[in-house]
């Protein structure tokens, strides 16, 4: 199985460096006719780069090469519109943790996709982290919600933490240091242990201690309101894009 990839950006480069062997890169000016000589064809270029892409490549594809896409926002149906043709296509959500083999993919797959290719997307997917298949493309942009913008999220997190512990006087490198080994830390507790967060979390929080009023604070201001309306924000962004890209 020949693996082509388009588009050798962060997301492009960390997969043809996961994917092993007998491997085609494309960048941007490349000749496209050696895509002839792949299986699948992974999309990773940006969506204002995705018409021009799909334009060159159809002068090339044959209809049993599989298309995968990891564009942001291009369903399906449109990809298959812009090739003309019939082609078996999966759409990809993937995100950022993938570049250090540690990704959340989320995909779906048209009614063309054989199971040998369905094995094989899966199979290339779990090289570079986790991976859920879909039934329904409307997943994937809840998907992007959720992991998609997840480690936005995370990150965001930990800098709101460093604030808060550079005000009661640690340095930046001790308070770096203290925040990013407990999330790693406290992330190996959640996939090792087999436990759910709410049972970790309650392990945490003495009655009366200073966890538990930290705690307070969260739930007084309402912590889990705004994470509510928050990724129903990065839904709907995820949902309108969908339907300006068509």
């Amino acid at each position: 199985m020949k693996v082509a990839i388009v588009g050798m950006g962060n997301m492009g480069t960390a997969l043809y460096e996961s994917f092993g062997d007998d491997l085609i890169a494309i960048k941007r000016g490349d000749d496209f006719e050696v895509v002839k000589d792949a299986s699948q064809i992974w999309l990773c270029v940006k969506p204002l780069q995705l018409t021009e892409v799909l334009q060159e490549l159809k002068k090339f594809i044959r209809e049993d090469q599989l298309v995968v896409s990891i564009v942001a926002g291009k369903k399906i149906a449109s990809i298959k519109k812009e090739l003309g043709t019939n082609h078996p296509v999966v759409r990809v959500m993937p995100n950022t943790p993938l570049l250090v083999g540690y990704g959340m993919s989320g995909w779906v797959c048209s009614c063309e996709v054989t199971a040998t290719q369905k094995s094989a997307v899966k199979k290339l997917l779990m090289a570079v982290g986790e991976e859920i298949e879909f039934g329904d493309e409307g997943w994937i942009d809840k998907v992007t919600a959720i992991s998609g913008s997840g480690p936005a999220y995370f990150f965001a997190t930990i800098e709101a933490l460093l604030v808060g512990a550079n005000s009661l006087g640690f340095s930046d490198d001790e308070a770096t240091q203290l925040v990013r080994q407990t999330f790693m830390g406290a992330a190996q507790l959640l996939k090792q242990t087999g436990k759910s967060a709410k049972e970790l979390r309650e392990m945490v929080t003495s009655k009366g201690g200073t966890t538990e009023a930290a705690l307070k604070v969260l739930k007084d201001k309402r912590f889990e309101e705004i994470w509510l309306v928050a990724v129903r924000a990065a839904h709907k962004r995820c949902y309108d894009l969908g339907k300006e890209n068509k």
